[in-house]
């Protein structure tokens, strides 16, 4: 190897760039003191940032990983330094520290990308992903659950606690002070805290499904008494109709195939009587020696014309009822089917919560069992940004909570106050998408269509009323042309400008602009994960990717800036 480090790896590496980048940003971690805990050796906080970084873009999480390439790998050594590289619990500590300064270092990022004049603020695009947590999906317990482990957690510790005893006893006497309990039986982080608060978390859950639960039983109640209300009405209805109801009229008739069938029967049997009256009187006649005979002899019943037409009458009637009764059995059928399959789905999610009483995950309360697109469950959480046409993060944000809707204001609020840090650094003659160097228009998928965001203040936005397949065909078989309806309330406006070709097409741009960017970080960077646990730990952990997607859009632009120059 060479001795100068410069010489380790060419001028147009990324990691020299990436060295110069992060040692510019003005955030709280440049003002540490240097890190390394008690008793250990000091490391430049600004080094220790630029190998989080570094370790993050490719892909690299684990602290000791990082150790690992510290010491093999060429760029992480060129990053610490010889003689210099961090062990993981000092990363890990490092890493740990990093969640105050996340805010300052996603600024630091936006700042560095309106410096180079990304940014596109024109249209940019919103959505949701889900991201796993540290914890298991068979974490997951009820109420009595819970307190079955607590039980079971007390009974393991008085256990314990008993056998300590007749064991110092036997030891030191009885009389005498022995040892202590092993720490894992003092522990206030231990297995028993997490369910005294999980418990504390359901109990309080339990009570408000409770509450929930009557008012839904009193909605329920009221609305059976109106169906049993309708019900009779109908009854008694269809009960007069039959009443009047006179075979071979059409009187008390309607068009159900039951009495279309009865009806056709009586026309019938009507038209043999009367065709047979008919054909008795002429045999009367023929038999009278003293009358006059008759010219012609009627057909039979079988080919006499309106009993033929009674016949094809009362065979169009039994297909119609056939046809109905194979409607309905195809319609039972699809509905049986539906409930196999919805038991199925039960079945697959009992795997996980085994009641549909309040439940929480013992190993991270605050995660959340999250249904995914095409089957199955993930324990963890919602991750939002908000992106530009040029794929720079604006905003970001986190839930525990499946539904994408009520995220939407927050995530464009952030999002807002993200352009305004763009347009404070814009360097001057840069081009702008909008006069202002604002949002121009703001684009989401049906799953934050709702009254309350469509109406809400802020920038414009077009927001599918359904699904992007649902939405293409309406535009494309079904078009619409013109302005808004003057009394169109929030959302027909947003109905009827999805549904015009220019309003679609700019629709279309959604999926290109936000969800590279959730394909960059779970494909490129391999963040399938949340290290750390709890609401807060996961939203600085991915304010720190975000942070990192940014600053390698900004470097990746620099080095090609370098390359054309």
């Amino acid at each position: 190897m060479p001795e100068n480090m410069a010489d380790w790896l060419p001028e147009d590496d990324p990691v020299w760039l990436m060295i110069d980048v992060v040692a510019h940003l003005n955030t709280g971690l440049h003002a540490q003191r240097p890190s390394g805990g008690r008793g250990r050796a000091g490391y430049d906080p600004v080094m220790m940032l630029t190998l989080l970084i570094w370790g993050w873009a490719h892909g690299i999480r684990s602290s000791r990983e990082l150790e690992r390439l510290c010491r093999r790998d060429i760029s992480y050594r060129v990053i610490c330094g010889i003689g210099n590289e961090p062990d993981h619990t000092t990363i890990a500590r490092f890493r740990r520290d990093c969640n105050d300064a996340i805010e300052e270092l996603f600024t630091e990022s936006l700042v560095m990308c309106a410096s180079l004049g990304l940014g596109r603020v024109g249209v940019i695009a919103i959505d949701g992903t889900k991201i796993a947590s540290d914890a298991s999906t068979g974490a997951n317990r009820g109420l009595d659950a819970i307190r079955e482990a607590l039980a079971a957690e007390a009974s393991k510790a008085a256990t314990e606690h008993a056998r300590l005893d007749a064991a110092e006893d036997d030891e030191h006497g009885p009389d005498l002070p022995g040892g202590r309990l092993p720490a894992g039986l003092t522990d206030r982080s231990s297995r028993m805290a997490r369910l005294q608060a999980a418990e504390a978390d359901v109990a309080a859950a339990h009570a408000e499904r409770e509450s929930e639960q009557a008012r839904t039983d009193e909605r329920a109640a009221a609305r059976e008494e109106r169906d049993a209300e309708r019900e009779r009405e109908r009854s008694e209805f269809i009960a007069g109709r039959r009443a009047e109801f006179v075979p071979g009229t059409t009187r008390g008739h309607n068009t159900s195939p039951e009495n279309d069938v009865l009806f056709a029967r009586a026309r019938l049997e009507a038209r043999r009587v009367e065709h047979q009256a008919k054909i008795d009187r002429y045999n009367a006649a023929k038999a009278d020696p003293n009358g006059r005979k008759p010219s012609r002899p009627p057909a039979p019943i079988e080919q006499a014309y309106r009993v033929v037409r009674a016949e094809k009458g009362l065979a169009k009637a039994l297909a119609r009822q056939e046809a109905r009764r194979e409607r309905e059995a195809a319609a039972q059928a699809a509905a049986e089917q539906r409930a196999h399959d919805r038991r199925i789905r039960q079945a697959e999610r009992s795997k996980y919560v085994t009641s549909r009483a309040p439940w929480c995950n013992t190993t991270d309360p605050e995660s959340w069992l999250m249904p995914l697109r095409g089957g199955g469950w993930l324990q963890g959480y919602n991750a939002f940004a908000a992106t530009c046409a040029d794929n720079v993060i604006l905003g970001y944000d986190i839930s525990n909570r499946a539904s994408d809707a009520p995220m939407w204001q927050p995530v464009l609020a952030r999002a807002v106050a993200g352009a305004k840090v763009l347009a404070i650094h814009r360097p001057e003659g840069a081009v702008l998408d909008t006069i202002d160097d604002t949002i121009g228009v703001a684009l989401g998928d049906a799953g934050f269509h709702s009254r309350d965001n469509l109406a809400a203040p802020g920038p414009d936005r077009l927001i599918a009323p359904g699904k992007e397949h649902k939405v293409a065909r309406a535009a494309r078989e079904e078009p619409v042309d013109g302005p808004v309806p003057a009394d169109a309330d929030a959302v027909a406006a947003n109905a009827h400008r999805v549904a015009t070709p220019v309003g679609h097409a700019l629709y279309a741009q959604r999926s290109g602009i936000v969800e590279k960017v959730f394909g960059q970080a779970k494909h490129n960077m391999n963040f399938r994960r949340f290290t750390g646990r709890g609401l807060v730990n996961a939203t600085a952990e991915w304010g720190f990717h975000c942070s990192v997607h940014n600053l390698m859009k900004a470097i990746t632009t620099m080095a090609a800036d370098r390359a054309t120059a």
